[in-house]
C-alpha cells in the first residue's frame, strides 16, 4: 500500500513539473497576440495548445517546417479557425 501511495505522489509530482503541456506564461503570451474575441482566443489557443509543445514551438514552427507541413498547417488553421467562429474575412 505504501508503494501505490508514494508512486502516485511521485506521479503527480512529475506531472506538474514535467513541462507538460503550455505555460501559463506561454497562454498569456498567445492571448496577447491573439486578436478576436476572448472566447475565440480561448479555443484557438485551446487547439494550438493541442498542436505544439509550447506558444516558442507554435511561434518557431515556420522556420523549422517543410513545405508540406506548412500546407498542412495552414488547413489545421482554417479547421480550427472555423471551430472556432473566426470569421476570415473580416482579418
Amino acid at each position: 500500500m505504501k508503494k501505490i501511495l508514494l508512486l502516485t505522489t511521485i506521479s503527480m509530482f512529475l506531472m506538474s513539473c514535467g513541462g507538460d503541456g503550455w505555460s501559463e506564461d506561454d497562454r498569456n503570451m498567445a492571448m496577447n497576440e491573439c486578436e478576436g474575441t476572448s472566447e475565440q482566443c480561448d479555443c484557438m489557443i485551446s487547439k494550438m495548445e493541442k498542436k505544439f509543445d509550447s506558444y516558442s514551438a507554435m511561434m518557431n514552427f515556420d522556420q523549422t517546417a517543410t513545405e508540406d507541413e506548412v500546407m498542412e498547417m495552414f488547413g489545421f488553421m482554417l479547421e480550427a479557425a472555423e471551430d472556432c467562429g473566426v470569421d476570415l474575412d473580416d482579418l
